[in-house]
């Protein structure tokens, strides 16, 4: 198994109720053409929103389909499923630490996040250069899936000022806001203006979820003044 997803070989090419793996990928057949469409929107797009029904392999086509396809490309993929309910643990620092394994499994060669910085000032950092093994600077793709359960999560209201702080920064990183701490420090400090690249477009985000969440996922992103233009539907093949 790797994480927790059955092995695939080619006597048993197939996963059975488990989504493909990114190791799959030669077994996972019949979404070239979403495959092709979702990487589009990717290279093009800071955020782009996947959903379909349930049951219809949205996982898969993000391991399966698209990961291969984004490595080629210089594009590193970093599959995000947040737990948000944990309390234990912030939401951003969850992402800094898949993102840490994700660099370090892909011997990707660069300055890590700390927990205590922002998306927006990690992305903007004017130092931040990713390499990879064949010298290729390469460009994180943050891949939510399972998005839907943070809606699942808000019903809990002890929850939602977390849930909120983590939309209302996702939001600024994707429509490049200052967030107003940045803000803050440069009006303490104006000479940190030369560590930060304010145009710099060194992400994309993916988010993934349940088509029946839609409505509720959009309300959230309108509330946080989050756009979201670019998506693909996936459907029955």
């Amino acid at each position: 198994m790797s994480e927790g997803l059955p092995v695939l070989d080619a006597e048993h090419p197939w996963p059975g109720l488990f989504p493909y793996g990114e190791d799959a990928h030669a077994y996972f057949n019949g979404r070239e053409r979403e495959t092709v469409d979702l990487l589009r929107l990717v290279r093009r797009d800071a955020l782009t929103l996947l959903y379909g029904q349930s049951g219809l392999g949205k996982s898969s086509l993000l391991r399966a389909g698209l990961f291969p396809k984004l490595r080629e490309e210089a594009l590193l993929p970093v599959y995000i499923r947040l737990d948000f309910r944990n309390r234990s643990l912030g939401l951003r620092e969850q992402a800094w630490n898949i993102l840490r394994s994700a660099m370090s499994a892909a011997g990707i060669d660069g300055r890590l996040p700390r927990d205590d910085e922002s998306l927006w000032a990690y992305f903007h950092a004017a130092d931040l250069e990713l390499w990879d093994a064949g010298n290729r600077m390469v460009t994180p793709v943050l891949v939510f899936d399972q998005f839907e359960e943070i809606v699942q999560a808000g019903e809990e209201r002890e929850l939602a000022p977390r849930l909120d702080v983590f939309m209302d920064e996702l939001a600024d990183l994707v429509e490049n806001r200052i967030p107003a701490e940045i803000t803050r420090q440069l009006e303490l400090d104006p000479d940190k203006v030369a560590a930060i690249d304010f145009n710099a477009l060194r992400f994309r985000c993916v988010v993934g979820f349940r088509e029946d969440f839609l409505p509720d996922l959009e309300q959230r992103f309108t509330a946080h003044n989050l756009s979201t233009q670019s998506r693909l539907r996936i459907t029955k093949m």
